[in-house]
């Protein structure tokens, strides 16, 4: 299930107003949504908002104009929550928010990576 929380403008005047806490939270810009994010109870929401304001913030996310969050639950880290709307949001549009994407080139692992030495030992 989405984020049920409504749009407010990514402002340092509003993220003063969430709480600490952890949970998850999701950047739009505009009408797309381009980033899911989460934060521990170390981070809080408010640190991980402030992450993506200013001169500081990464260039994908800099360009978010609104948020939402969503406190974390009993039953799902925020991690694994983040994953549940990562995986939603796949599903529904067959790729991953823009700024989900990882940065710079995938390592792919060969087929065969740790295959090319004999094995030893009883058989």
């Amino acid at each position: 299930m989405p984020l049920q929380s409504s749009l407010i403008s990514l402002t340092e005047g509003l993220i003063t107003l969430v709480l600490p806490a952890a949970g998850v939270y999701a950047l739009w810009a505009q009408e797309e949504l381009v980033y899911y994010g989460w934060a521990d109870a170390t981070t809080g929401l408010r640190r991980a908002l402030e992450s993506h304001l200013g001169d500081a913030a990464p260039p994908c996310t800099g360009r978010a104009t609104h948020f939402q969050i969503e406190f974390a639950s009993l039953i799902l880290t925020p991690r694994e929550r983040c994953d549940q709307l990562l995986w939603e949001y796949f599903r529904a549009t067959g790729r991953y928010p823009p700024c989900n994407l990882p940065r710079g080139p995938v390592p792919i692992k060969p087929a065969n990576a740790g295959m090319d030495r004999p094995r030893r030992g009883p058989h």
